[in-house]
């Protein structure tokens, strides 16, 4: 965020809901509803040979809607704020399109793009081998030391398969309960006995 990164925002929103990186990219201003308090994710992004916005999700389970918080609240409407300068700034050379994550000048990101970026910034930060894809995992490993259950964290990502949330799961606590285990190193000292 310091750096005024063009992709923070789509980072943060990807994060904090676990998307996918087609769904982060097909988040539209119709996606946000300040009134009802949700974000519904009903449409994807992608690219094969040309890129494809699509309505709809990858399965019928990654159709789904979150409710809003008052800090994604104010965060959406920051981004809404942001696009309004921008088509302030720009003017008829602005692209109008309704997805809220955008270059300055509304064009569309490039899926490529996004993963490209993101893998130089991680490498700024030593963790090459923290894909975007890898922010899902991160939001189950959030949600699951928050103390989620693995249903509500199968619902939260759109996760059409149980077992694919389990395998998640399951990595999770191992690595939690490794953290665990490093944690009581020390705890009983050694004391010969005399």
């Amino acid at each position: 965020k310091e750096n005024d990164d063009v992709l923070y925002d789509i980072t943060f929103a990807t994060l904090m809901y676990g998307l996918r990186r087609s769904e982060a990219l097909g988040l539209t201003v119709q996606a946000v509803d300040f009134k009802e308090k949700r974000l519904y994710i009903n449409r994807t992004v992608v690219k094969m040979l040309h890129i494809h916005d699509e309505d709809d999700t990858k399965t019928y389970d990654s159709d789904r809607e979150y409710p809003l918080t008052d800090e994604m609240i104010g965060f959406f409407k920051a981004v809404l704020a942001k696009k309004k300068e921008n088509r302030f700034y720009y003017g008829n050379k602005y692209v109008d399109t309704d997805f809220l994550f955008t270059w300055e000048d509304g064009h569309p990101f490039s899926p490529d793009y996004i993963s490209k970026h993101h893998k130089k910034m991680v490498n700024k930060f030593g963790k090459p081998h923290l894909t975007f894809h890898n922010l899902r995992h991160s939001t189950a490993c959030i949600l699951y030391e928050r103390g989620w259950g693995a249903k509500e964290i199968q619902e939260w990502l759109g996760h059409a398969d149980y077992y694919t949330t389990m395998n998640i799961y399951t990595h999770i606590d191992k690595a939690h309960r490794q953290k665990q285990a490093d944690s009581l190193k020390g705890v009983l000292e050694h004391s010969s006995i005399n």
